[in-house]
């Protein structure tokens, strides 16, 4: 009576009664262990920290009577709900190694991972939990998007590392334009262009967006290699067959132009960008291109321009 009477009041958030009927068992009756674990819930429930150390204690001592599992669990959700990630981290661990890892335990190691920003980690999480249907496809997607963003954040300054954990990903994570651009910028900042200008390729070839044509021209600037820039300029002309009114695409390939100081070229595609869609990046592009080549009062009306805009 008093096991029922415990989870029947814990489960309506009656804690302190459910605290006393805990304390009803002795140690030695039959379901002394599930009334501990009542106990211990009650206790943590009302923030009695001297109390929840007790009760925890005593479940403890019903490891032996198939309560080992119900602990562990218990021990990772009280601690992620105190933000102690390492922790429960640790009972997960021991789990694993005991038990295996059912559902309920990779959500719990999910909300560990994200905690201590292991991203590599949550991204695998998500993947097995979504394969499981433990989440659907718009849950596991802003999750594994954002541990993939930050896993590659973290290796910024390893490019061979970057790739290669790029090249770990599924087709569909590198098909994703918000990915293939982080990972191209932090090849970039580590000064490989090469790799970065694969990355775009890669990505465009599935999917058109302008943030990683933009990008593509960026590679090369003042103390930075500059990477294949013919071979960027030549496939970028590739794409403008396609689209010949595409303005970002014109904006890159008049950067690309300038980069490889191809001055004619790289002022007819900046001005035919601007006559498609005038922005301040283009009107400013093609300034400091007038300035090198010393049409300085048609510069000025330029960078005016892109002071309006």
């Amino acid at each position: 009576a008093a096991l029922r009477d415990a989870w029947r009041l814990l489960q309506e958030g009656r804690y302190g009664h459910a605290l006393r009927c805990a304390e009803k068992a002795k140690p030695d009756q039959a379901g002394a262990g599930m009334l501990a674990l009542a106990g211990w819930r009650a206790a943590h429930a009302l923030r009695d920290a001297e109390r929840t150390a007790e009760w925890a204690t005593r479940v403890r001592q019903h490891d032996g009577d198939g309560l080992l599992a119900a602990r562990l669990m218990t021990e990772a959700e009280f601690a992620l709900e105190e933000r102690r990630f390492d922790d429960a981290r640790a009972a997960l661990q021991q789990l694993a190694t005991r038990q295996g890892r059912h559902i309920a335990a990779l959500r719990l190691s999910l909300r560990a991972e994200q905690g201590l920003g292991n991203w590599r980690e949550v991204a695998r999480l998500v993947r097995q939990l979504e394969k499981h249907q433990a989440l659907t496809a718009e849950q596991a997607a802003p999750i594994r998007s954002r541990a993939v963003r930050e896993a590659l954040r973290s290796l910024r300054d390893d490019s061979s590392g970057l790739m290669r954990y790029w090249r770990e990903l599924d087709d569909a994570d590198r098909a994703e334009a918000t990915l293939a651009l982080e990972t191209a910028r932090a090849l970039m900042a580590a000064g490989d262009c090469r790799e970065a200008q694969r990355v775009i390729e890669d990505a465009l070839d599935e999917r058109w967006d302008a943030a990683l044509v933009l990008a593509y021209g960026e590679c090369g600037r003042a103390g930075e290699p500059a990477g294949d820039v013919l071979g960027r300029i030549a496939q970028a002309e590739k794409w403008l067959q396609r689209m010949p009114s595409d303005g970002a695409l014109l904006l890159t390939l008049g950067r690309l132009c300038r980069q490889q100081q191809l001055w004619g070229k790289a002022r007819s595609y900046l001005e035919a960008a601007l006559a498609i869609a005038p922005s301040r990046a283009t009107h400013v592009e093609l300034a400091q291109l007038l300035d090198q080549l010393e049409e300085s009062a048609l510069a000025i009306r330029h960078y005016r321009a892109a002071a309006v805009l």
